[in-house]
């Protein structure tokens, strides 16, 4: 509905452009290109993790495996706390005490290049900021921002952070053989973020209106209301209920409540897109060995991300319109055709799988967040701290499950059975999940 300004005396109104078209304010491109450097920073350290750690403790990859996954565990599980702590501190404050946990943990990196003590409470500080920092992200971006506009800001972010999941590992590359370096730069870029997170607007906290004595009536007003000026009616809008109230976004959430007003449906869908997702992450290096060069891997893995980059953007107001059940019907066979591709072990292969899984995933990314946040009844940034969770829930689920079936297949010689298995479960475990919810919908107490 197209809003009108009042000007001055004797001036018309002026039209205000609806706010689904408003562009991004200064805070917000701001922050995108905050998100954006953080993850250079944190992928130009994460592909080679393993390798430091292996060097710097002394011991094989399983036990590096089990820090690194224990790590892993505590920042997305966390994220529901990190989420109602960001609150209560304000989104602002979250952020830049995230970008210096940032900086710290990557000068315990630099300092203990001697003592493995040192080098896994970097990995842990790292995390924490992590866990701090994503849900106070995506957060303020989309506080104050009316339903219509979210498809559009929580895709710019995922975009923001997928640019630098992108470049970071080549980043990392030119530093690899110079850790002292790449921690002393990756230190210095955090430090410069926080302090330049100090410069964003703080994040407006609403006031109670206040409630009228009994027995009084309002006053006259100060000056006469003036009428606006009518205009032209527009068409019907017949997109799905998105526009749903998020709960509360108003006092900060209790700490007593994280566990409570969890989206049961987005939440268990995002568990599968990433116990799923997953394995392409986790498990296509290893396959791909023998079969596609080092660097042909790595471009088809920047492919990939900047793939997801560029379609989740520019398909975010379809993505926004889509009911839930048809977007989860066009993602998830998206990433059966990737898996089923990979499964060639060719080039080309390889190439098409990582077009088809960025398409898939952009839509299932997207439009999960997009529903835990009309379904859900906690604040946005508790929703956003929930939906870690589930990520994280989901990637534990990979790797205890896909890693021993990836090992077994492996050993009778079959690894391309490992894809063809995971393109079947894309097809068959998500209308399985419906369906349960279905069920489970009819069966609830009214």
């Amino acid at each position: 509905m197209v809003r009108w300004t009042r000007n001055a005396p004797g001036r018309p109104a002026r039209p205000v452009r609806p706010a689904a078209r408003q562009p991004f304010t200064g805070s917000q491109r701001a922050l995108l290109a905050a998100g954006l450097l953080v993850n250079v920073g944190t992928f130009a350290v994460y592909p080679y993790l393993a390798v430091l750690l292996r060097d710097r403790l002394g011991v094989g990859l399983a036990q590096v495996g089990l820090v690194l996954g224990a790590a892993t565990l505590v920042q997305f599980a966390s994220a529901p706390l990190t989420a109602v702590f960001a609150e209560r501190v304000g989104l602002k404050r979250a952020l830049s005490l995230a970008a210096w946990l940032y900086c710290l943990g990557a000068l315990t990196y630099l300092a203990g290049a001697g003592s493995p003590a040192l080098t896994v409470l970097g990995l842990f500080l790292s995390c924490a900021a992590g866990a701090l920092y994503s849900p106070a992200f995506r957060g303020y971006l989309v506080h104050g921002a009316p339903p219509g506009r979210r498809p559009r800001l929580v895709s710019a972010g995922n975009a923001a952070g997928t640019l630098g999941i992108a470049l970071g590992p080549v980043v990392g590359a030119f530093l690899l053989d110079q850790p002292g370096r790449l921690f002393a730069g990756t230190a210095v870029l955090y430090a410069l973020l926080a302090a330049g997170h100090l410069l964003l607007r703080p994040e407006p906290r609403p006031e109670p209106r206040p409630e009228p004595l009994p027995g009084s009536r309002p006053g006259p007003p100060s000056e006469p209301r003036r009428e606006p000026r009518p205009a032209a009616p527009e068409p019907p809008d017949r997109s799905p209920p998105l526009d749903r109230p998020a709960g509360n976004v108003g006092r900060p959430e209790p700490f007593r409540r994280v566990p409570h007003g969890i989206a049961g449906l987005p939440f268990a869908v995002t568990v599968l897109t990433h116990y799923l997702y997953m394995q392409f992450y986790q498990y296509l290096s290893v396959y791909a060995e023998g079969r596609l060069a080092a660097p042909a891997l790595g471009a088809v893995m920047m492919g990939y991300a900047l793939g997801l980059a560029l379609v989740q953007p520019l398909a975010a107001g379809w993505i926004g319109r889509l009911r839930y059940p048809t977007a989860l019907a066009v993602g998830f066979p998206c990433m059966a055709v990737g898996m089923l591709a990979i499964a060639t072990g060719r080039p080309a292969g390889f190439a098409a799988g990582a077009v088809a899984m960025s398409v898939g995933n952009a839509v299932l990314f997207l439009k999960n967040d997009l529903e835990a946040l009309a379904a859900g009844r906690r604040s946005p940034t508790v929703v956003f701290g929930q939906q870690r969770l589930a990520v994280g829930l989901g990637a534990l689920l990979s790797g205890a499950v896909g890693g021993r079936l990836y090992a077994t297949l492996e050993q009778a010689a079959a690894p391309p059975v490992f894809w063809l298995l995971a393109a079947a479960q894309c097809l068959l475990l998500p209308p399985l999940l419906l369906a349960a919810a279905r069920r489970q919908r009819r069966t609830a107490p009214h």
